[in-house]
């Protein structure tokens, strides 16, 4: 299902390359000498190249059986609904757009206030505690 493109949940799709993208930046920025020591193996760019073929070959055989199809049905574009997609776009440009999603607008405050206790370690050293500690403990 990872490989047809013709999924119907084109979300899903962008939520997947979001995250392989920030994985594959986080493993550039965190092993750069190991990824230039796979990347100069030319043997593993040979492997890579024909687990790619494999993998894409079905798409390939869908694509010439059916010309335009992938892309065809899934990506074109309408003006159809515009305001409502402007408004869609400048919500997630500015940060908005999941605002309702992750906080509900008739979220209840807390009815208690958080209990939070210090650890025993800190009650035994005074000496280590810092000024927000001790403003705060108990």
């Amino acid at each position: 299902m990872l490989l047809c493109w013709k999924a119907p949940a084109g979300w899903n799709k962008a939520v997947f390359a979001w995250t392989l993208g920030g994985l594959v930046l986080a493993v550039l920025l965190v092993y750069p000498a190991v990824v230039r020591a796979v990347l100069a193996d030319r043997r593993r760019w040979i492997r890579a190249g024909l687990a790619f073929a494999v993998g894409i070959f079905p798409l390939l055989i869908y694509n010439v059986k059916h010309p335009n199809t992938t892309l065809g049905d899934n990506a074109h574009f309408s003006w159809e609904h515009f305001p409502a997609k402007y408004r869609e776009l400048t919500g997630a440009l500015n940060g908005s757009g999941l605002q309702i999603y992750l906080v509900a607008a008739s979220a209840k405050p807390n009815r208690k206030a958080p209990h939070v206790r210090r650890p025993r370690a800190i009650n035994r050293h005074p000496e280590t505690t810092s000024k927000c500690c001790k403003a705060t403990g108990p």
